[in-house]
């Protein structure tokens, strides 16, 4: 089904015809392998899951491989670009559920498959291109809505394996009343997911965006690679105009042409080569799709190489969107080069990398910065950034294996606690797929760390009292009487922040729990039982 926004904006998704094929396929599928009373197990959920998964992959690639004529590809190539084109709107501000009626939500998983789906057709050889008739059309609109629903269950599939990851016993599996396998929450389960969702809608509205992150990028490549940005972006257009001024947006470019034209602009062969290749997404470096799918942020996705690299009748073309360019460069400078990502073949330059490490130096600060906002406002002692304690006699260092440095230590005599606080800037991420990454983190990693140093603190509460009093002179507060905890500070929601062992609290949040004792909110939630709808109090992790 398609939506005609403006001339060069068509929104297409899928329908009753896409959803009922598939998902009764899907079914008859699982009930063969696993049998008819599989879905009444709960020790099998995973095992049914992962096959789900394998089977929406494995009918998702076949159908792109089976089709070998490039009109196919510049239909996805134009969906995509039009979707982009709908998500700078997005970013300028605009709620395009009011003005064309289309959610964020189902936008972004529109975007994302259609990367997913050119991702593939790097393994096929295109040896014609048709001519375009309606009768074409409507075909090919249809295989793109059959993608566009076996894309949202891969990723779907994905999600949820994501969330068995995370938390246990919150999926049940059913078959409905039409025969359709369907994969559930409880009603109470649902309930939290969606109040915590609205929860972190909004909260991502307050995170720290690097507003100047394209700029800076652009200075960086100048002075590292001598790339001048405007031009390597610029030539694209200019190159596809030349050669095909009746649509042009189709127009594939022969590969080292880009480079070579950079080069004559006066930039080393080598450096323009790491440039160009670092954007560039082929059948050398994609992932297999199941990989893909799972690996939201890695550098070998379309998401952050705008270039593929096509092979028409055996020749290798370079296939470009002028949104994507700019859609892949706006990703890259505001939610990669923070945390030093960035193709490696960007890393081959020193200076390159140095322009890395100090954006997430940067980056840091900026968090730590906020964390410092918050605790004047509060009139709390705090330090930062510890290495060494000292009662101005002696001094003991932290900054060894099995302590380490501490981000924060404040004291809150009002409400006798001792915290010590980690931050932990984080990429933004939307979903349970990109949240497994952060959960790993935290529960693999820095939740033994900051428990490392809450065991130090609570063996050495008058030094790390006598050490705030030296910046704090008069504090009064009783070791004996303060309870040390522990925080995790971040600057973007993450799920950890829901159940995990350790507190977390985006930054902008901090003075709240503080205030609310350390403690967040309990969720009030409406539930369903026998005798009607009534609201239950659920208390953090809530999902205990």
């Amino acid at each position: 089904m398609k939506k005609y926004i403006s001339a060069d904006e068509i929104f297409i998704t899928y329908g009753n015809r896409s959803s009922s094929q598939y998902q009764k396929a899907l079914t008859a599928h699982i009930l063969e392998k696993f049998g008819q009373n599989a879905v009444n197990d709960s020790s099998i959920i995973r095992p049914i899951l992962e096959e789900c998964y394998d089977w929406s992959a494995t009918q998702f690639t076949n159908i792109i491989r089976a089709i070998n004529d490039k009109l196919f590809v510049n239909y996805l190539f134009a969906f995509h670009e039009s979707s982009v084109k709908l998500w700078i709107r997005v970013l300028s501000g605009e709620k395009i559920i009011d003005t064309v009626q289309i959610s964020e939500d189902e936008l972004a998983m529109n975007r994302r498959i259609f990367k997913l789906a050119l991702e593939q057709t790097c393994d096929v050889t295109y040896t014609h291109s048709s001519k375009y008739t309606a009768e074409i059309a409507t075909h090919y609109d249809e295989v793109i809505e059959d993608l566009l629903f076996l894309g949202s269950e891969i990723i779907g599939f994905a999600q949820y394996l994501a969330e068995m990851r995370m938390i246990q016993g919150t999926l049940l599996i059913d078959i409905d009343a039409e025969g359709i396998l369907r994969l559930t929450r409880s009603p109470e389960i649902e309930a939290i997911f969606s109040k915590l969702i609205d929860m972190m809608k909004e909260d991502f509205e307050y995170g720290i965006f690097d507003k100047n992150g394209v700029n800076d990028m652009k200075d960086a490549l100048k002075k590292c690679m001598g790339i001048d940005y405007d031009f390597a972006g610029h030539q694209i257009m200019t190159i596809k105009k030349h050669h095909s001024p009746v649509g042009w947006e189709f127009q594939t470019i022969e590969p080292g042409i880009l480079i070579q034209n950079q080069v004559n602009q006066g930039t080393a062969k080598k450096d323009a080569a790491d440039f160009y290749d670092g954007l560039t997404f082929s059948k050398k470096n994609k992932l297999p799709i199941k990989e893909s799918v799972y690996k939201v942020n890695a550098m070998e996705r379309h998401l952050f190489r705008p270039i593929i690299i096509v092979d028409e009748n055996g020749n290798d073309r370079q296939l470009i969107g002028i949104q994507k360019w700019a859609e892949s460069i706006t990703v890259l400078a505001t939610n990669g080069f923070q945390w030093n990502k960035a193709a490696n073949e960007w890393k081959n330059n020193p200076c390159f990398v140095k322009y890395l490490e100090q954006k997430s130096d940067q980056h840091d600060s900026l968090l730590e910065d906020e964390v410092v906002k918050a605790l004047k406002q509060l009139n709390l002692p705090f330090d930062r950034n510890i290495v060494t304690f000292s009662d101005g006699k002696k001094s003991v260092k932290v900054d060894v294996k099995g302590i380490g440095e501490m981000d924060f230590v404040w004291a809150d005599p009002t409400r006798g606690k001792i915290i010590v606080a980690d931050c932990k800037y984080n990429r933004a991420r939307y979903d349970m797929l990109a949240f497994t990454a952060d959960y790993s983190n935290f529960k693999d990693t820095y939740e033994q760390k900051i428990m490392n140093k809450l065991n130090w603190i609570n063996q050495n509460k008058e030094l790390v009292i006598k050490h705030l009093s030296q910046k704090y002179p008069g504090i009064v507060i009783d070791p004996v009487a303060s309870n040390v905890e522990a925080i995790f500070i971040i600057n973007t929601p993450t799920f950890y922040m829901y159940n995990g062992n350790v507190k977390t609290v985006c930054f902008f949040r901090l003075e709240k729990l503080i205030l609310n004792n350390y403690s967040h909110p309990d969720l009030a939630i409406s539930v369903k039982t026998e005798k009607g709808w009534h609201i239950k109090t659920v208390h953090y992790p809530y999902f205990s």
